[in-house]
């Protein structure tokens, strides 16, 4: 326990980047909306909200209190390219009353669920909306363990597969609830039309590089 405790502590210089992160980004994306005259209503401010720091939950945790990236940490060892190697010893462990085995097996899961579920909310009328949301999910946990090896720890397929079932986990939950409340969610668009706005693609362009410069910040 002393271990997530220390983690999250760790992070909190990233917790604190990403709050003027994420008010520049919806900025954007409000102004965005209001040069292409979508409605923008308070379900869909909070749901945009929830996309993003989703997101940012998931990298605080994995990234968040990494040391600075360098090459001269990249070693064969650190990699692992067997599916679930370990994930028995996690279990025996965790059986045995090791919280931390228990939370690390089940965690990769869990932080990667809300991402799916907002994933699956702006993907929802996308028709290849299935697809979209599994490339997206296998990119964001490779794009984690391609840095924590840079970072000198570890780079895991069981942990791309677990994150991916997490993202999987978070799509089923919208599906259900999109099945219970669809008039809610029918009525809610997190996406807005594409358009050839130059004001529009400016924007785009400042958040995309607000993203990259936030990521290098973060791992500096």
């Amino acid at each position: 326990m002393n271990n997530i405790t220390s983690a999250l502590y760790e992070a909190v210089p990233f917790y604190i980047a990403v709050i003027p992160f994420t008010i520049l980004n919806l900025y954007i994306i409000k102004k965005k909306r209001e040069l292409l005259n979508v409605e923008y209503r308070i379900t869909e401010k909070i749901f945009t909200l929830g996309f993003i720091l989703s997101l940012m939950f998931i990298l605080s945790i994995t990234i968040g209190n990494n040391p600075p990236l360098k090459f001269q940490n990249v070693t064969w060892q650190n990699i692992s390219v067997r599916p679930f190697e370990g994930v028995y010893m996690q279990y025996v462990l965790g059986v045995n009353g090791n919280i931390y085995s228990i939370i690390n097996l089940f965690g990769n899961i869990l932080i990667f669920a809300p991402w799916g579920f907002f994933l699956a909310a702006y993907y929802k009328e996308n028709k290849n909306e299935k697809f979209k949301i599994l490339l997206i999910a296998f990119l964001t946990s490779f794009s984690i363990e391609t840095i924590q090896l840079f970072s000198g720890r570890s780079a895991d397929i069981t942990d791309i597969i677990l994150n991916t079932i997490g993202v999987l986990l978070g799509r089923f939950v919208f599906c259900y609830l999109n099945i219970i409340f669809n008039e809610f969610f029918n009525n809610m668009h997190i996406r807005y039309p594409n358009n050839n706005n130059n004001k529009v693609k400016v924007f785009t362009v400042v958040q995309v590089i607000s993203c990259l410069i936030f990521l290098v910040a973060s791992q500096s």
